[in-house]
């Protein structure tokens, strides 16, 4: 098996690491209105800079599946089942033995894979949707290709920024991967000019996009009360600091073991945090730390709750996927064995 690039991988720890601090800020605290701002509008304005850096994760996230272009199994698609139900498994057996209730309804939603799983449903669409995408891109002409983003971003900037009429539900939907799904395989495919831009200056278009961005929303929500849905997956701020955050990464390459060990387990955080058993806890303990703490430290300790979440769940991830490998040679040794073909 090839080795994966450690840049991309990196991309992809940090992706998971935006996305568990996107929900230690508004998540957990609440959003700032307008009141805030006027209270205290320094410490305001840098939780809003600190949630619009983060915001960027899920969309960083499936950039990375669009840059290489998923190549769907059934054994994949069941493999990340898999991997939901062995985490909310071992949660749910955990709180039975520390005694910690069980929120009925909410556990329902983990089976469904809704409320704060939504992502999954939302991703898995993708992975089945990738082969009709990918046959497209091959088929298709630049010109075709740019014309059908063109089209697709101008109507889900409209319906899905701005009025939030149609299907797309902010970007928390299929219909929002797609479209950056086939973006990042435009830029890979075509845009030797973007793929090329020093990795400073795409770094520095992040941070300076999400600081105008930052400040549309401050400004906006001082003296209209409303912040110009500058957090929604589906803007154009979000998906273009998104682009540049990822094209800092891809102009680098190397190999790290240790980066790879961790990148490959990186989205049992996502399964883990977001769990309703574990959800009041997190909130509860982030808010007692931001209550107690000044917004400096605060950040310093939500990045390392992070990081530490990542390595955590890393090494609890080595059992599921060993598991998992016994599960699939189990069940490959039932199975009758293939016919040789004689040439």
């Amino acid at each position: 098996m090839k080795e994966r690039e450690s840049n991309i991988e990196a991309a992809r720890i940090l992706a998971m690491i935006l996305v568990v601090l996107v929900h230690a800020n508004y998540f957990s605290l609440g959003g700032i209105d307008r009141s805030d701002i006027i209270a205290s509008p320094s410490s305001s304005f840098m939780r809003m800079f600190f949630e619009h850096l983060c915001i960027v994760g899920v969309n960083l996230f499936v950039l990375i599946s669009g840059w290489f272009g998923i190549r769907p199994t059934v054994k994949g698609a069941i493999s990340l089942l898999y991997q939901v139900l062995f985490y909310s498994i071992l949660i749910l057996a955990a709180g039975i033995i520390i005694g910690i209730p069980i929120p009925k309804d909410e556990m329902k939603e983990v089976f469904y894979f809704s409320g704060f799983y939504w992502f999954i449903p939302a991703y898995l669409c993708l992975y089945v949707l990738s082969p009709i995408l990918n046959s497209f891109i091959e088929h298709s002409t630049r010109n075709q290709l740019r014309q059908i983003l063109i089209a697709f971003f101008f109507l889900e900037f409209i319906y899905g920024w701005i009025t939030n009429k149609a299907s797309i539900d902010g970007g928390y939907s299929t219909l929002s991967f797609i479209g950056i799904y086939l973006l990042a395989r435009y830029v890979n495919k075509y845009s030797n000019s973007l793929k090329s831009i020093n990795p400073t200056i795409s770094l520095g278009c992040y941070f300076i996009i999400t600081l105008i961005t930052t400040a549309i929303a401050f400004f906006g929500i001082k003296y209209t009360g409303h912040g110009f849905s500058t957090l929604k997956y589906c803007s154009p701020f979000v998906i273009s600091a998104s682009l540049f955050l990822f094209l800092f990464f891809q102009r680098f390459s190397f190999k790290n073991k240790f980066i790879n060990w961790v990148a490959c387990s990186v989205f049992s955080v996502y399964i883990v945090h977001q769990n309703p058993m574990i959800i009041p806890f997190f909130k509860k303990t982030l808010k007692s730390a931001y209550e107690s703490l000044d917004g400096f430290t605060y950040c310093i300790i939500a990045v390392c709750l992070a990081v530490l979440l990542c390595l955590v769940c890393a090494v609890i991830d080595k059992v599921r996927i060993s598991s998992w490998k016994v599960i699939v040679s189990s069940v490959s040794s039932m199975l009758p064995p293939k016919k040789e073909t004689v040439s």
